[in-house]
């Protein structure tokens, strides 16, 4: 697996191509083999162009920042999700008691 990755940012290839590489049907699973290498140790970089092996410290920065604000934005968009979800959930509340009120008033 190791060897289809190149070193340096300079000699990055890309997800689809890496996967047919690696006789994987599809890059989903490419995409799981690599975070399993990463949370081994590899220091396997991705950008929009590819990915490849660091070569040097100075190219996980770039690489870092990216994720951090992926992160970033996965959370507020969690955080948007789950607040809407609590106002659905309240107005369907207040409507089954106001629906029950007016049952057992009737």
């Amino acid at each position: 697996l190791m060897d289809s990755f190149h070193k340096g940012q300079g000699r990055k290839e890309t997800k689809a191509r890496l996967a047919l590489a690696l006789g994987l049907r599809d890059t989903r699973r490419f995409e799981l083999a690599v975070r399993i290498l990463r949370l081994r140790g590899m220091l396997i970089l991705a950008d929009g162009e590819g990915f490849w092996l660091a070569e040097s410290p100075d190219e996980c920065a770039p690489v870092l920042y990216s994720l951090r604000r992926r992160v970033l934005h996965q959370t507020e968009t969690i955080e948007a999700i789950r607040h809407a979800e609590k106002i659905m959930r309240d107005e369907a509340a207040i409507e089954a008691n106001g629906q029950r009120r007016l049952r057992c008033t009737g």
